[in-house]
């Protein structure tokens, strides 16, 4: 039952995205620095962009992530020489 909710959804959001992919398929010119142009269909620029902020967004988490991890290996570490000092 549960398997197929999902892949109800999966198939659901799939065929949204491929419409609106069918959608916007007119050429878009994107002037970029020293009058370089790009062009390249709209949904094409839509997903790089997308992506390109999806990745920034996952690099600016890192520092807090490795320090997270990092507290918690102190954490561990801590709590192993407790309980080695309480079995002595």
């Amino acid at each position: 039952m549960k398997s197929a909710l999902l892949w109800t959804v999966r198939v659901s959001i799939f065929t949204v995205l491929f419409s609106f992919a069918l959608q916007n398929t007119q050429i878009v010119t994107l002037t970029l620095f020293l009058d370089y142009r790009w062009q390249a269909p709209l949904v094409l620029v839509l997903v790089a962009f997308f992506s390109l902020g999806l990745l920034f967004g996952l690099l600016s988490l890192l520092p807090t992530l490795w320090r997270y991890k990092r507290q918690v290996r102190l954490k561990k570490k801590t709590s192993q020489v407790d309980i080695e000092a309480k079995l002595e």
